[in-house]
């Protein structure tokens, strides 16, 4: 059995990351940018630690979870194009794959 206490010092520099904008930013990089930028107000806010480096790997790690990669929805290939080019006695196969989300069936990209 194991218990998951949230830590005082993430749950302030969350809030203090949030209300500065960081988490909006477009990346992970531009929210790192940020957190620079916004330092005093940051830690003004509650997001403080006598160390240092621990409170930097904190705040940079919060920035790091808000860009992690979303799985796709549940897709298919839903049809393969084929087509060909012709160069001298050389035939050059291309394949399309037309990617489709699963429950609503419609296009999502081409691959």
């Amino acid at each position: 059995c194991q218990f998951k206490f949230p830590s005082p010092l993430v749950e302030a520099c969350t809030r203090e990351i949030t209300n500065a904008g960081c988490l909006n930013s477009p990346n992970k990089n531009k929210c790192n940018i940020c957190l620079m930028e916004n330092k005093d107000v940051i830690q003004k806010g509650g997001c403080k630690s006598k160390d240092q480096k621990n409170l930097k790997r904190v705040a940079q790690e919060i920035c790091e979870l808000q860009y992690v990669v979303v799985p796709l929805p549940k897709v298919h290939i839903d049809k393969v194009v084929v087509r060909s080019s012709a160069k001298g006695t050389k035939w050059k196969p291309q394949l399309t794959f037309k990617i489709a989300d699963s429950e609503t069936n419609q296009k999502v990209k081409d691959a």
